[in-house]
C-alpha cells in the first residue's frame, strides 16, 4: 500500500519546459535583430557607395531580412533540438508578422503580392533554418 502511495505522490515540475522555450526563442529573437541590423546597415552603405537605383532596395532588404531569420532560426532549433522545421518556419513567419505590424504603424502597409513573397521567402528562410539547425545538433550527438 505505501508503495501506491509513493507512486501517486511524484513531483512534477511546471513550466519547466516552457520557460525554456520562451528563453530560447528571446534569444533567437535578440539574434535576429541584431543580425538585421547589421545587414541593413551593410545595404545602407552600399546603396550609398554604389548610388544603386530605388527599385533594387526591396529586394536587397528581402535578402538582408532572410539572412538574419536563416542563422536565427538555426540557432532556436539548435537549442530547443526537435521539431525543427516547424520551430524555424514559426520563427520566420513571426519575424514577417512583426515587420508587417510595424509597416501598419508606420501607414504603409499594402498587402499584395510582393508582401506575400516576402512573407513566404521568410518562411522558407526560417524552415530551412530551422531544418538545419536540428542536423548540426544530431551531429554533434553522434560525434560524442
Amino acid at each position: 500500500m505505501q508503495k501506491a502511495m509513493r507512486m501517486q505522490k511524484k513531483k512534477y515540475k511546471t513550466g519547466g519546459e516552457s520557460t525554456a522555450l520562451v528563453r530560447h526563442v528571446l534569444t533567437a529573437g535578440v539574434c535576429c535583430v541584431v543580425l538585421m541590423g547589421g545587414m541593413l546597415a551593410a545595404m545602407a552603405q552600399l546603396v550609398c557607395k554604389m548610388e544603386l537605383p530605388l527599385h533594387i532596395l526591396m529586394p536587397l532588404a528581402t535578402a538582408a531580412c532572410c539572412l538574419a531569420v536563416l542563422p536565427s532560426s538555426m540557432l532556436l532549433s539548435f537549442l530547443e533540438g526537435k521539431r525543427g522545421l516547424l520551430s524555424g518556419a514559426m520563427f520566420g513567419f513571426g519575424v514577417y508578422l512583426l515587420l508587417w505590424v510595424i509597416s501598419i504603424a508606420q501607414g504603409q502597409a499594402q498587402l499584395s503580392t510582393l508582401a506575400a513573397l516576402k512573407g513566404l521567402a521568410m518562411l522558407t528562410a526560417g524552415a530551412v533554418g530551422g531544418y538545419l539547425g536540428v542536423i548540426i545538433r544530431l551531429q554533434r550527438k553522434k560525434l560524442r
